[in-house]
This record gives C-alpha cells, structure tokens and sequence, in this order.
C-alpha cells in the first residue's frame, strides 16, 4: 500500500538507525519523516504479539505525525521516571488546578484515562530501555465532536538521546513518533483531511509537556525538598512516588556536584502559558538549603538509577493494588521485551519476577 506513503515492506526488515533530529520549530509529517519513524522502533527486540500489534496500526494508520524535537535541561532520570509513569505529571498539573485529564495505573504496565471531554483510553508501555519508549493505546470517543462513538488504537514513541552538555547542566533531545488509526471510515477521511489543521495544537501541546518536564528537572535541582514535599501530596501509588522521589534526590546530587565545579543552578522557567511548578510547591525557590547527600549517594548520582523497565532491584516498576503482577495479565508477559543496555542476560537472585518473566524468554 503506497498511496498514503505506506511502504510494503515488512517492517521489521526496515530497522535501522538513524541520528537524532536536530532540535527543531515545527513537527513533521512527510513521508521521509514517518519512514525514519519505522526504522527507529526496534521490532527486532519486541515480541512477535507486539510486533503484530504496533504493525496494525502502523501500516493502515489515518495520521501520523513527528513531533518537534526538543533539547531540554534536564536529568535523565527525570525524564525515563516520568514516562514511566506518567500519572505523576498527570497529578501534578491536576495540583495545579490546569487540567481535566484523568490518569490511573491499572496494572505493573497499564494506565486508562480521560480527558473530561468524551475521549478514554488504556494506555500500554510495552518496551523501554533508557532512549525508547514503545506505549500502545486503544481509546474511544463518544461526544458531541461525532455523532457515533468512535474507536481507535495509537502507537506513541518517546525517543530521548543525550545532548552536549552546558555548564556542567545535562541536556537531552527529546522526539516522538504518533501513529494513529481510527477504525471509523468516515472518521478516518476526516482526519486524513484536516490532519494539517491538528498538527500545530498537536505540536504544541508536546513542547509545553516536555518544557513542563524540563522545569520538574531544574526544581529537583534547585529546590528538591520543596518538589519532595509536593510529590508526597500526589494522588498516585505511594511506590511510585517512592520512585520518583528517588530520581529527583539523583537530580539533586549531581546538580550539587556540578555546583561545586562552578557550574550555575537556574530557577525553573516559564512555560509559554505561563504555568510554572513553583506555583504548585508549598516552599518557595531558592529558600531552603539544597540537599547535601552522603558519598554513597553521590556515587548513585554519578552512576543514575536503573533505566530498565523493571529495575534488577527485586521491586516492579510501579505497583497499584492486586493487578500489579504480569500473572493478572497475559499480555503483559507475552508482550514485554526490553532492558537497559548492560542489563544482566541471565537471571540473579535480586531479579524481580518480571525480569526473570523477559529473561527466560529472550528472542
């Protein structure tokens, strides 16, 4: 199927590397962008049930777009914490009073969600390692917008790839790759036909998310027990605030470790809608003494948290309630591949039950 830009190709046959984008003003939805999209999933790491899933939303998508590359300072801890679990920024923006979106762990992999306007979704992460996230969606929408409801899967990818570093301050280039496929033909014509007019909001909403990110980032690093504190307020699991409490004390140590190599903190900045995440922090910037941590701590600083989906510590990613084991969900077994780079190939004692799952049976 050419007509729409959609290459015959197995897709697991065009899997190649490609360089990062450069940092960029606008999205992109040609064809060459959306043939690199292909080619940065690695399908060769997935699972055949994966593969076929993303593949049939890929090949017969109704809109696909790349979103605008971005070069954020932040930690990357920060950034893989959050998209592993994207309920907490869901929670803090709900803090901020800015929102109507709605974000709930189901299961060790799952979220479903709203966004208060006849749009739910499940949301799945099926791969992740510290550069890609692979997250498959089904959703439906049943409003006024149409006059039936509507069904429709995506495939969402989050690529981030270090930057060069300025002032001893990290920086990360971050992209994502959407698919979409609406399973209504009428609705598929339409968004086929207005995709140009979707794509700037599209464009718009992705930079302010990850600007709102990068101030997170620069909170851990100039106030991170006021961000400490916010994040024990959150309406999410109390492990996975544990989680991403743990990745800010890492952002924090190595932003006081590069402070004593001269290098500068700067204040979270200002989103283009003017919403900053000092506003929703009990303790204003700049006035409490930044956390000093002990040489243990600043060696995990130096060496980061596991990237892994699930770190080799014994404790799943994220845990809500009975659902939490992959035992609940066979999907979740026979869908998951992927591990950081240096992760153990076979299985040790500390291995959670979800790794030891992956690791007995590795493509």
């Amino acid at each position: 199927m050419i007509a729409f830009g959609w290459s015959s190709t197995p897709l697991w046959a065009q899997v190649r590397a490609d360089r990062a984008p450069e940092t960029v003003a606008v999205g992109d939805s040609t064809r060459e962008a959306r043939d690199k999209a292909v080619r940065g999933i690695p399908f060769t790491q997935l699972t055949p049930q994966a593969t076929s899933k993303l593949s049939a939303v890929i090949e017969g998508s109704s809109y696909f777009r790349r979103m605008p590359a971005q070069t954020l300072h932040c930690e990357p801890e920060v950034l893989i914490s959050l998209a592993r679990n994207p309920e907490v920024l869901v929670s803090i923006w709900d803090t901020m009073g800015i929102t109507q979106v709605k974000l709930d762990r189901t299961a060790q992999y799952q979220h479903s969600g709203s966004d208060g306007a006849g749009t739910t979704c499940k949301l799945d992460l099926i791969y992740g390692n510290d550069q890609t996230h692979i997250y498959f969606v089904e959703g439906d929408y049943d409003g006024q917008m149409w006059p039936k409801k509507l069904t429709g899967r995506s495939v969402i990818v989050l690529h981030q790839t270090p930057a060069q570093e300025v002032n001893g301050t990290r920086r990360i280039t971050v992209w994502m790759d959407v698919f979409l496929k609406v399973d209504n033909i009428g609705a598929d014509l339409v968004v086929r036909t207005l995709s140009p007019l979707v794509n700037k909001s599209a464009d718009s909403n992705f930079v302010e998310s990850v600007a709102f990110v990068e101030q997170i980032s620069q909170a851990a690093a100039v106030n991170s027990s006021g961000l400490q504190t916010l994040i024990s307020k959150l309406n999410v699991s109390q492990s996975t605030k544990e989680q991403f409490q743990q990745a800010v004390r890492v952002a924090s140590a190595r932003a006081n470790n590069a402070t004593q190599d001269g290098a500068t903190k700067s204040p979270p900045k200002i989103g283009q809608n003017g919403y900053s995440i000092t506003s929703a922090m009990s303790e204003p910037t700049g006035g409490k003494t930044p956390v000093t941590l002990g040489e243990s701590s600043k060696a995990e600083a130096s060496g980061g948290l596991s990237l892994g989906p699930v770190p080799n510590t014994g404790v799943p990613v994220s845990v809500s309630g009975t659902n939490a084991s992959p035992k609940n969900d066979p999907e979740l077994v026979s869908t998951r591949k992927g591990q950081a780079s240096g992760a153990p190939q076979k299985a040790v004692s500390t291995d959670s039950p979800t790794i030891r799952i992956l690791n007995s049976d590795k493509p």
